[in-house]
């Protein structure tokens, strides 16, 4: 018998989240700067040197320019055949100050931010001298301008030019019409420049000098708390990180107004949370950036990761796309798998890739987009690889596959006793072949397919080894806290006898008991009709389905198949092989097919009986047979509310029964009518199926009971 688990359940169990919508994916790599190291050097790639970058932006040439904070300069990277070009353009190393002019001659103050304009011109946040900077491209050069502020003098005056006032600004954006916004970090405020003719006008069009909070509003009644970051949409609409509010915020246009609202994260609320608008948490958010369908990125510097904001209808979806939370460091890698240290900068470039101003790490991060193929695909699979042709206990087993993001993937799959680790790539079709080597010389093949396409979320697949074949099926795990089984409960289970009559083969019924969390994890443990004791873990599908693999005999035998969930009762074929051994019973070993019978077990309250008995007698019959018995015996029985059992007459002269209603087992002995022996047996009750069944031993093998009511 074909031992899989397609048609066992034609209907899939609702759950509350299946394959929910996830971020797009990021491979990130190191393009300049080595981590740990600080410098001025220019170079390539790795080679250049930075000292604190905090800021990133791209022109539509693929060039990148970064605001280099602790060298007080600015930088140019150019992709050169498949190399970065690192370059000073503006600003001398080491060197403070406040002057104007060509290349290395003008000098900043610690600058913080960087944007670009349409015609090419950089805008430079220069923190230390509170001052708005243009860096501009000209036949060939760079001439860097003050373009509003005083160096040196702080303040929060609007006015033209150098009479307009900032306070330590940490951010600079620029908008398709050349206007200028500025996050004011030491006044709490958002500014405006606008350019008129050769004049630039500065105006407050958020917040409230020298006043933090955390209000939404307009105009000046909206607060801020040490705004750092801040970008435009093509709209016209701003993003700001609110840094010290933990917090990113929306500045929408309204006439001449602006209207200041919170789309995600909780003012004085850190944390780590992906989620939506304010159930997401930042951690002193800096740079933000905005792609051309209005995502946002922010460099998520508390967190040391990097986080996408994405606009789903009037929602705001929060997910983390590089790093993890609370782990710094400077790995390479995909997602969550990557590393970075207080990364302060975040662009976009019209690729749709990334690039990260890695702060304390000084370097210039690249998060290149990757194909979305296996997105909503990832996470664990669990499942089986069952020889159907002849079974055998080497050649089935436990299979798990961890898929990530990207299409890699890490498995390890037991045949018998042997463990097979691997991992591997699933091309863009799904497909994946592995070769694997075992002990040296022994070779597995396991041939793996994801369906991509038929909405199952299964891997199915062969196994080969010495010319057999094994068949590979997994689903993925859907349960967890956010998705609760709904089989979560206590059952109680039964295994069919293989046959009545053969004296080969266990007469017996197996039992016992199987509980599953609310994770979808089943912890299964019993006896089988021999009295082998086995036991198993029971990973849930949302097909109501689960492998159940049991090792037994020292490793030389095994209880396999697939177990199926309907309207809470078990109904499933499981293969069971037993070697020869040396004593005990059916010493020649076998290898059948049987029964797994089982179903939701609820503990009756007071008064109330274990199995329905429909009678107002309570009667019921107790049914014993193989065993040695020679013929099958019954006695008839009474049961009453409190679950006490009065054995009557019938064809076993002395007989006891005890139920224990809280677990849903009994347990009893009787006379043996041919070795006038004392027999134990035990088992189980199917409160569903209205029906309880166990063993005994026999003297070479083992025989049933049976519990049924009298209706």
């Amino acid at each position: 018998m074909k031992l899989v688990k397609a048609f066992i359940l034609s209907v899939a169990i609702p759950t509350l989240w299946l394959n929910s919508a996830f971020a797009q994916i990021y491979d990130f790599t190191t393009i300049a700067g080595s981590a740990g190291e600080t410098g001025a050097t220019n170079g390539l790639g790795t080679d250049a040197l930075f000292n604190y970058p905090t800021s990133v932006v791209t022109d539509t040439n693929g060039n990148i320019y970064v605001a280099d904070y602790g060298n007080s300069t600015i930088r140019e990277i150019i992709p050169l055949s498949g190399k970065w070009v690192v370059t000073t353009i503006a600003g001398t190393p080491g060197t403070t100050g406040s002057d104007d002019g060509v290349y290395t001659n003008a000098l900043f103050n610690y600058p913080t931010s960087i944007a670009i304009s349409d015609n090419g011109t950089l805008y430079v946040a220069d923190y230390a001298n509170s001052t708005i900077r243009a860096v501009i491209p000209v036949a060939g050069s760079w001439l860097t301008t003050t373009v509003a502020g005083t160096a040196g003098t702080t303040g929060s005056d609007d006015g033209l030019g150098s009479a307009a006032l900032f306070s330590n600004p940490t951010g600079v954006a620029v908008d398709g019409a050349g206007n200028l916004y500025v996050a004011d970090y030491g006044n709490h405020t958002i500014r405006q420049i606008t350019a008129a003719g050769s004049i630039w006008v500065v105006t407050t069009i958020a917040g409230l000098a020298g006043k933090s909070g955390s209000a939404d509003g307009t105009g000046s009644s909206a607060r801020f708390d040490n705004p750092a970051g801040v970008a435009v949409d093509s709209a016209g609409n701003l993003y700001v990180a609110d840094n010290g509010n933990h917090t990113i915020r929306k500045l929408t246009p309204a006439g001449t107004n602006w209207v200041a609202s919170t789309i995600a994260g909780q003012a004085g609320k850190a944390g780590s949370l992906d989620g939506a608008n304010k159930a997401a948490r930042f951690s002193y958010p800096v740079g933000v950036a905005v792609d051309a369908d209005d995502n946002l990125y922010v460099a998520d510097m508390g967190n040391s990761i990097i986080r996408k904001i994405t606009p789903v209808g009037t929602d705001w979806v929060v997910s983390t796309i590089g790093g993890r939370a609370g782990k710094r460091g400077s790995t390479d890698g995909s997602g969550s798998s990557a590393r970075f240290s207080k990364p302060m900068g975040v662009a976009t470039d019209s690729s749709g890739n990334l690039y990260v101003a890695d702060t304390y790490n000084h370097t210039i991060r690249r998060g290149l987009a990757l194909p979305e193929t296996f997105v909503s695909f990832q996470g664990t699979y669990n499942g089986l690889a069952i020889q159907t042709n002849s079974p055998s206990v080497a050649n089935s087993g436990p299979f798990k596959l961890v898929l990530t993001e990207t299409g890699t993937f890490t498995a390890n799959l037991v045949m018998g006793g042997t463990r097979l680790a691997f991992g591997g790539q699933f091309d863009q079709s799904g497909n994946v072949t592995n070769t694997i080597t075992v002990s040296g010389s022994s070779l597995w093949q396991v041939i793996l397919r994801l369906d991509l396409a038929g909405g199952t979320d299964e891997i199915t697949g062969t196994v080969s080894h010495d010319g057999s074949e094994s068949q590979l099926l997994a689903d993925l795990a859907v349960f967890g806290k956010a998705n609760a089984c709904p089989l979560a409960g206590v059952y109680t289970f039964a295994v069919m006898p293989p046959s009545d009559t053969d004296a080969t083969l266990p007469q017996g019924w197996g039992f016992g008991t199987l509980k599953i969390a609310t994770t979808g994890i089943g912890k299964l443990s019993g006896t089988l009709g021999d009295g082998t004791k086995f036991k198993s873990t029971i990973p849930l599908s949302k097909y109501g389905t689960a492998p159940l693999y049991s090792l037994l005999y020292g490793n030389r035998g095994s209880c396999v198949g697939w177990l199926g969930f309907t309207n809470d009762m078990i109904e499933s074929t499981v293969e069971w092989i037993k070697p020869s051994v040396a004593k005990g019973y059916y010493a020649r070993g076998f290898t059948t097919n049987t029964t797994l019978l089982g179903s939701k077990y609820v503990a009756p309250a007071a008064g109330q009986y274990m199995i329905d008995l429909t009678n107002a007698a309570g009667n019921a019959m107790l049914v014993l047979g193989g065993g040695n018995l020679g013929a099958v015996l019954s006695n008839s029985m009474t049961v009453a509310t409190d679950n006490t059992v009065t054995i009557l007459s019938g064809d076993v002269t002395s007989m006891t029964l005890k139920l224990v209603p809280k677990k849903g087992t009994f347990s009893g002995k009787f006379l043996h009518p041919l070795t006038q022996k004392t027999v134990k047996f035990q088992g189980t009750v199917l409160q569903l199926q209205d029906f309880g069944a166990g063993y005994f031993a026999g003297s070479n093998e083992t025989g049933f009971v049976a519990i049924a009511p009298v209706k």
